[in-house]
């Protein structure tokens, strides 16, 4: 099930809270602890001071994560119960591609089986910095989320994402 939140990821309550991350676990440095820079991840170094990206770092430290792949930390005093790292692009900075995406989603949704989820908390992956349409990823979210028996809250500060989403239900675009 797919619901739609206007707001901000770290404010988020649910068993798993989603990361836009990259595969060597930056998520804003030293000074991302002390100045909010935009973007998901660097909101959640953020409002841990730092704990996640140094946990994401010993993560990767010790295997490599590819873009595609999913590795897990804990949620660093967040309303959560451990963060899922959705690795959408290998180094910082990189674009994304929809191939990847959907691989993150798919392996989202496999380890909220896993875990047995009931409700996590995502954000719109690949459209920032991987700069992805966001039309074409709504798509993906719409088709890769929309049977699932865990809750996916789709978190967007704007609305803008979410309103691309918002179209594919009112449509009941089944099409790929």
């Amino acid at each position: 099930m797919i619901q739609l939140k206007k707001g901000l990821i770290e404010n988020c309550e649910a068993d798993v809270i989603v990361n836009a991350s990259n595969g060597v676990g930056y998520m804003g440095g030293f000074l991302g602890k002390y100045i909010k820079f935009p973007g998901v991840a660097e909101a959640l170094h953020f409002a841990t001071k730092g704990s996640i990206e140094r946990e994401a770092k010993q993560v990767l430290a010790q295997r490599k994560m590819n873009a595609g792949g999913v590795f897990i930390t804990s949620a660093g005093g967040l309303k959560a119960n451990y963060i899922f790292h959705a690795v959408t692009m290998n180094k910082p900075g990189q674009t994304s591609s929809l191939q990847t995406v959907e691989t993150c989603l798919k392996n989202i949704v496999n380890l909220a089986r896993a875990f047995n989820c009931k409700k996590i908390s995502l954000p719109s992956l690949g459209i920032g910095t991987g700069r992805l349409n966001k039309q074409m990823v709504a798509k993906l979210y719409y088709d890769v989320l929309k049977n699932e028996r865990t809750t996916y809250e789709v978190v967007d500060p704007q609305g803008d994402f979410n309103n691309h989403l918002d179209f594919y239900f009112k449509n009941r675009m089944n099409v790929r």
